[in-house]
């Protein structure tokens, strides 16, 4: 028995290390996939637990959002929040493979890099299908309005589409290739947290 606690010492501290090292990418990825899924949420029936979560996720994020806009007297639009949110998440995922990157001794980051030069047909879907559901996925209720820019409700669906595409640009630029490979990570994570739901709701009394 002795024999084995340096192994589970040693286990538990490369554990500790690829946490520390993948903090920030982590808190990306989770952010942003529930970000997409707080707004899907409308559009698909969830079991209570995942559905309180998300509205919890919502509601904090919100908050979180808004001071800045209060010290220039302006009250975000829900959506407005919902897109910052996730354009920062979204960088935070290449600031954070950067970061990793880094304190892994990994080769360094091209420092001349192109704008999307390392996008892959992949990342491109999974960022594609992400705004998509981001956009459309909103749950109108009595109490929400469509956001609306000089009148126009496809101007709001334009402007929330640009800035959730900012927070894209961002993390490639950050995090380059690895960036985009960590955004399908967190495409995979979305669909997961979506089938495991579906399997729950299809059981009996869910």
């Amino acid at each position: 028995m002795p024999a084995s606690a340096p192994k589970t010492q040693t286990s538990l501290g490369r554990v500790g290390t690829w946490l520390t090292r993948e903090a920030i990418a982590l808190t990306g990825v989770v952010g942003t996939s529930l970000t997409v899924l707080a707004q899907v949420a409308g559009a698909i029936p969830m079991v209570p637990a995942i559905a309180d979560l998300l509205q919890f996720w919502r509601e904090t994020t919100a908050i979180a959002i808004e001071p800045p806009f209060r010290l220039v007297g302006i009250e975000p639009h829900p959506h407005i929040a919902a897109a910052l949110a996730y354009a920062v998440f979204v960088a935070m995922i290449g600031l954070g493979a950067n970061v990793a990157n880094r304190l892994s001794g990994g080769p360094p980051f091209d420092p001349h890099w192109q704008m999307l030069e390392g996008a892959t047909w992949p990342s491109g879907i999974a960022f594609a299908a992400m705004l998509t559901a981001f956009i459309f996925g909103h749950d109108p209720t009595s109490e929400s309005k469509a956001l609306l820019i000089m009148g126009s409700e496809d101007a709001g669906k334009y402007a929330f589409a640009l800035i959730a595409t900012a927070g894209y640009i961002v993390g490639d630029a950050l995090g380059q290739r690895v960036f985009h490979a960590r955004l399908l990570r967190t495409a995979a994570l979305t669909l997961a947290v979506i089938g495991i739901n579906q399997v729950l709701m299809s059981w009996p009394g869910a």
